[in-house]
């Protein structure tokens, strides 16, 4: 009866606990809904080094060096939800061409040992595409202006060339790096993202004194903004 009972208290006890005893989300499943939930992550993680780590309350940002790409392998890769982690890789600029908005272009994302194809069957969402050619496959399309409260998910057009004014998509990919795989999000908009849009996406873009990079480009013929 006394084993019954202290079962029963026991099981009372772990329904009861905090979201912060729960089981922490990885980086890996984390990263795949292209939010701030991605640096809690970080936070938690015990496999990314602390010295890559700036911590900022529940979360931590992954330092960046370099812009506007940087790429930092870590010396010790973890196992994580079947995936290799090997790294990660950042790159944010601001794309300014003659007589239109500013693209505010953004990708971020983990690097993992596994072929690009391993990686698609094993992240387990709806697809978008999965492209052989290109050996790289999308999902999680969303999209938002920078007056809306909530993200919605968005297909584009056959003639998409870039987000309208003001406008805001968001996507997870899955695409080759050198002899990696990259499990990464982008962001691009017409125009500067709001910054209850950074706050929820990419926290660490207001943290400190932080600027994206801005390179000028010619007007081409082809159209230059189609794309990711």
């Amino acid at each position: 009866m006394k084993k019954t009972l202290f079962a029963a208290l026991a099981a009372a006890a772990v329904l009861a606990m905090p979201a912060a005893h729960a089981a922490e989300t990885s980086v890996v499943k984390a990263i795949q809904a292209c939010n701030a939930d991605f640096f809690k992550a970080v936070a938690a993680d015990k496999n990314i080094p602390e010295s890559l780590k700036v911590r900022d309350g529940d979360m931590a940002y992954l330092k960046i060096e370099k812009v506007p790409l940087d790429v930092v392998l870590f010396e010790k890769p973890f196992k994580q939800d079947g995936l290799t982690v090997t790294g990660y890789i950042f790159n944010d600029e601001v794309i300014r061409y003659l007589g239109t908005p500013d693209m505010h272009t953004h990708f971020w994302g983990l690097l993992v040992k596994e072929d690009w194809k391993s990686v698609v069957d094993k992240i387990q969402i709806d697809w978008e595409a999965v492209d052989t050619n290109h050996k790289s496959a999308h999902g999680n399309r969303m999209q938002r202006s920078n007056h809306d409260k909530e993200w919605k998910p968005y297909q584009r057009e056959q003639n998409y060339t870039m987000p309208e004014l003001g406008m805001i998509e968001r996507v997870f990919h899955v695409a080759p790096y050198e002899d990696k795989t990259m499990i990464f999000c982008s962001m691009q908009s017409a125009g500067a993202p709001s910054e209850a849009i950074l706050k929820e996406t990419r926290p660490d873009l207001l943290f400190g004194e932080k600027e994206v990079p801005v390179r000028q480009e010619a007007i081409q013929s082809s159209n230059p903004h189609a794309g990711m």
